[in-house]
């Protein structure tokens, strides 16, 4: 069940738990081997065959999702911001899938804009939400305004300061 759950996620890459005690004193359960007195171990290999076969499948898909959030990390160092995860949650919740970005992808060449849509990689998103900061840099709102013209930037509650000039950002 757990296994299923973290592959409908998108999960597919998975590190295993699986370790000999005797070997490894500092290490705390779970031990799936225990020299042979585990009796879920039979089972272990065909499961793991399982995730491994599934893993192996999803593993050239191509993530769809619809919203690109930003993640702000300079906006928390300047001043008062909401945390992302409220945005995360609320899309969640309506069923919109999404992708968090940060300042490092957004100001780089991989982001290009085509048919309405942010692009990076071969990911696109109908628009970019960025939550809300009380201040954030010229050079990070300059790329938002660029982005705008092309796309649908949202600001969640209010727009930000901008850190250097102390204006609203407009």
């Amino acid at each position: 069940y757990m296994l299923d759950s973290s592959l409908i996620c998108g999960a597919n890459l998975f590190t295993s738990a699986v370790f000999d005690p005797k070997h490894n004193n500092n290490h705390i359960p779970p031990f799936v081997y225990d020299h042979g007195e585990n009796p879920q171990y039979p089972f272990l290999r065909p499961l793991m065959g399982y995730l491994n076969r599934l893993c192996h499948m999803n593993s050239r898909g191509v993530h769809i999702a619809n919203a690109l959030v930003y993640y702000p990390a300079e906006g928390d160092w300047a001043g008062a911001a909401k945390p992302p995860q409220r945005i995360a949650a609320a899309l969640s919740r309506a069923h919109i899938d999404y992708d968090f970005t940060p300042w490092d992808i957004l100001g780089s060449d991989a982001v290009t804009v085509k048919d309405k849509k942010i692009c990076i990689n071969r990911e696109s998103f109908d628009c970019l939400i960025i939550p809300c900061c009380e201040y954030l840099p010229t050079e990070l709102l300059s790329r938002f305004d660029e982005l705008a013209q092309d796309i649908t930037v949202i600001f969640e509650d209010l727009l930000p300061t901008v850190s250097e000039t102390g204006e609203v950002f407009e």
